[in-house]
């Protein structure tokens, strides 16, 4: 289910997943609210090392809808990448909400700020409570 902050300010959940609001168009591969200036995803077509701390793994933005993240290990090393489809929001300048949904039901929502090189996970695994972690991104590629 995807949120949308109302008039009011508080979220509603009732909108259907793959659902688009009114007031969002696509410009330049990423929906914005019309009316604002778009900023365009700065991550299309290259890969970013993060380190959560606790796990580190490497994006790759193929498009504005297909990303893949692999594992990385201690000395660097990049492990099987994993396939998801994306969808891209910007927020503000430089900053962009990016969230999927994996097979098995695992939410994933990035804040990724490309101004700082920071980026905060929140992954909600089936039947289990949100696990969140912060980092720092390295563009690699």
């Amino acid at each position: 289910m995807r949120r949308d902050a109302g008039r009011n300010g508080k979220w509603n959940s009732n909108i259907a997943p793959n659902a688009t609001c009114d007031r969002v168009r696509r410009h330049e591969g990423a929906a914005v609210a019309d009316g604002s200036m778009a900023d365009e995803f700065p991550g299309i077509g290259h890969r970013y090392n993060v380190d959560f701390g606790a796990f580190r793994t490497q994006l790759h933005f193929i498009s504005e809808t297909q990303m893949t993240y692999s594992p990385l290990d201690k000395d660097g090393n990049v492990g099987d990448p994993n396939p998801v489809t994306i969808a891209i929001l910007p927020v503000r300048d430089q900053l962009f909400l990016v969230t999927w949904t994996e097979e098995e039901g695992m939410t994933v929502v990035h804040l990724e700020d490309y101004k700082m090189m920071t980026i905060v996970t929140n992954i909600t695994p089936p039947g289990k409570p949100l696990v969140q972690f912060s980092g720092t991104m390295t563009q690699v590629a």
